[in-house]
């Protein structure tokens, strides 16, 4: 997974997966019962890493594209001032 969703997916998959099976160790809980839920919690974190480093993207691509159309307003808006001042 080489998107932002894909490493945030796989990042949150692999600390829930860590979080429920060190909770498992510590309550010293059945060792296949401990990781079947493991892996069924990492497989829902990383829908919803996924889902979540998604809607980052696109919040960022967003904000990015509205920042650059500003910026090239403010420079045609100087140019053309420019333009008239000469």
């Amino acid at each position: 997974m080489e998107t932002v969703a894909g490493h945030f997916a796989t990042r949150l998959a692999l600390i829930a997966f860590s979080t429920v099976a060190l909770c498992g160790v510590l309550d010293n809980t059945d060792f296949r019962g401990c990781l079947q839920t493991a892996l069924l919690t990492a497989i829902v974190f990383c829908g919803i890493g996924y889902l979540v480093g998604e809607i980052a993207r696109l919040v960022v691509e967003e904000a990015t594209t509205a920042e650059v159309e500003r910026m090239m307003g403010e420079a045609d808006a100087a140019m053309e001032h420019s333009r008239q001042a000469a």
